[in-house]
């Protein structure tokens, strides 16, 4: 292999490179004359005759240098210097091994109470006192603004709950009043969608009156969209339901009108409750109205269950229809079951005319317990309302029956009873006779749920706070 070096300047070691190629011809280069010097490599050799070198040692660099060699390397040393030595480069040092950090132990956290799995109360957030020196019209303007704002209004909620059904599932509803905007607009969107969607309402409101047959507005648009609304036809009482059953899953019921004073300027509630087995119940109810035609009339046998008890996350749900058979008992015969040994009892009610409650109530305080009630002040001026008797009684109480009127320019819709702060009624079934016997009518008694008896209670406290005492 050609020596870098020596092919570095040809002209410098030209004489080396000679010794090394043959001749023309073949012949080889003469000796050198005796007494003369000689190259071969960069060694100095006497001028006696010598014996040429193998090319091997002639290819290889002596150990001995001489001048020619010295000469070479000084040259090579001006091309090419020898970088100057670097210093050594010291790494840079490494923090010291830390040994792990164990984190300490942290106690096991226990969340909040929160509701009761499954279940979701609602309330208008409306006014509920009287406004000194308004109007009527403009207390109840301010009412709606209040409750239009409120995202758990309600109405809301409902419209919620209607959009998140998605293609094939169903949405089975009996309203008394359907009217609200937003709602109606709600279940059109489901039936777009390919929800499948039917109804069930009251005659009274399916049409403009008894006098103007033709249809409401709502029903017109509702049907046009390919909704099947279905009227009561019988005369009797009123289809007064305000529940909707959704994916057979889910039950809404309460007082809440599908209506905007009902959403707007009523006090209202509802409860929104995940349960198959409750929406089993309902489904039989609505199934007997909307394909059987079969309204305001006692509804016997398993499709109509009574005194069935489902669980929803630990609370007990037991869910009455009306009208209903004496042999059956009813919604009635609940209430009355349940205020048979109540120490306490505290009750919203928009309609309260049932003698047999009342005097049930009135027991309650003759075993020395209490009984609180806040009655709406449009039908506490009835002559059927309970409210004069129990007023009546009321110094003979010795302080232990409290009756109220509200003050709300709208309506107190509730039909809400709340016993020993542990059970709670609810639902369309207004404390009255013909809620019992005439009314199609749902109620919910609810056991075990303290919490969603707390949120009742707070409404409770809410409406007694903004009432006043009959004069």
């Amino acid at each position: 292999m050609p020596d870098p070096v020596l092919n570095a300047k040809p002209g410098l070691v030209g004489d080396y490179r000679r010794l090394q190629r043959p001749m023309a011809g073949g012949a080889q280069p003469a000796a050198p004359a005796a007494g003369q010097f000689g190259v071969i490599g960069d060694a100095w050799t006497s001028s006696q005759p010598q014996v040429a070198p193998p090319a091997a040692m002639i290819a290889e660099v002596p150990p001995k240098k001489g001048l020619v060699r010295r000469f070479i390397d000084w040259v090579m040393s001006l091309i090419s210097p020898t970088p100057a030595p670097q210093p050594p480069v010291t790494p840079p040092a490494q923090p010291p091994v830390q040994p792990p950090v164990t984190p300490p132990v942290q106690p096991p956290v226990t969340p909040p109470a929160g509701p009761t799995p499954g279940i979701q109360a609602y309330f208008n957030n409306t006014y509920a006192g009287e406004i000194n020196g308004k109007t009527k019209a403009q207390a109840n303007a301010e009412n709606k603004a209040t409750s239009e704002a409120d995202a758990n209004n309600p109405d809301k909620q409902l419209t919620a709950l209607i959009d998140s059904v998605q293609a094939g599932g169903t949405l089975d509803g009996a309203f008394f009043d359907i009217g609200i905007p937003n709602v109606v607009d709600a279940l059109i969107r489901a039936k777009q969608r390919g929800v499948t969607v039917r109804l069930v309402t009251e005659n009274d409101y399916y049409v403009h009156s008894e006098k103007d047959q033709t249809l409401r507005d709502p029903i017109i648009k509702l049907q046009a969209a390919g909704i099947p609304v279905i009227p009561d036809d019988n005369k009797a009482g009123l289809m007064h339901d305000k529940f909707l059953v959704v994916n057979g899953g889910t039950v809404w019921t309460g007082s809440f009108n599908i209506t905007d004073t009902g959403a707007h300027g009523d006090n209202n509630n509802a409860l929104q409750i995940q349960s198959t087995d409750l929406a089993a119940i309902y489904e039989a109810e609505f199934k007997k109205m909307f394909e059987g035609r079969n309204f305001k009339t006692d509804k016997p046998g398993a499709e109509h269950p009574q005194a069935q008890t489902v669980n929803v996350g630990g609370a007990q749900i037991t869910p009455y229809f009306s009208p209903s058979a004496a042999a059956q008992g009813g919604a009635q015969r609940a209430i009355l079951n349940e205020l048979q040994n109540a120490k306490k009892v505290e009750f919203m009610a928009f309609s309260f005319a049932d003698t047999e409650i009342a005097a049930s109530m009135q027991a309650v305080i003759d075993r020395g317990g209490t009984v609180s009630g806040v009655f709406e002040k449009s039908q506490a001026a009835s002559r059927y309302s309970v409210i004069h008797q129990m007023q009546a009684n009321v110094p003979a109480s010795q302080g232990r029956l409290d009756v109220r009127v509200d003050t709300n320019p709208a309506l107190m819709h509730h039909k809400v009873i709340i016993v020993d702060d542990s059970t709670l009624i609810m639902g369309s079934f207004n404390f009255s006779k013909s809620a019992q016997s005439d009314n199609d009518e749902n109620m919910l008694v609810i056991k075990n749920a303290p919490e969603l008896v707390a949120r009742y209670k707070e409404e409770f406290k809410r409406m007694q706070a903004l009432s006043k005492v009959p004069s």
